[in-house]
């Protein structure tokens, strides 16, 4: 099977994008998660793993198409993200989210009628947009709150 190298490097391109991601780095925040308000942690778990999840259909895709999966990319700017407070955090994974959601439309338009790569993408969209109104119904949600700590008392 020859390797169609403009949907190997679009999905290569994605794939990295979600491994320097913000979300990427909320899987060791889980402590900090526990803490945080029920209606806001449910969803941020769940957002959590589905971003394990979309790593790895990203790779199963390159797999398909014939090529290896980069090595996982370093966010220096995102590393830390999972050891702030919930209130400062959501912002961030906002814009994050909204990262991601420019990046899936783009390689939408890019990706043309490989239907497999095309109906992924669409589907990994369709979640970020639907994760995208989760974060903003909890940010909703934290404004009537005090701000919530990670600090032991």
């Amino acid at each position: 099977m020859a390797v169609d190298y403009d949907n190997v490097d679009l999905v290569s391109d994605l794939l990295q994008s979600e491994q320097a991601g913000a979300f990427h780095f909320m899987i060791e925040a889980d402590p900090y998660i526990n803490r945080a308000v029920a209606e806001v942690r449910r969803p941020l778990l769940e957002m959590i793993g589905s971003t394990v999840r979309r790593e790895g259909e990203l790779a199963a895709i390159l797999d398909e198409l014939g090529s290896t999966p980069p090595p996982p990319a370093v966010s220096k700017e995102n590393q830390y993200l999972a050891f702030l407070s919930i209130d400062f955090l959501l912002p961030k994974l906002k814009e994050a989210k909204l990262a991601s959601i420019r990046n899936y439309q783009k390689a939408i338009r890019i990706a043309g009628g490989d239907e497999m790569v095309r109906g992924v993408l669409e589907q990994h969209l369709r979640e970020h947009l639907s994760e995208l109104e989760q974060i903003e119904r909890a940010l909703s949600r934290l404004k009537g709150l005090p701000p919530l700590s990670t600090t032991r008392l």
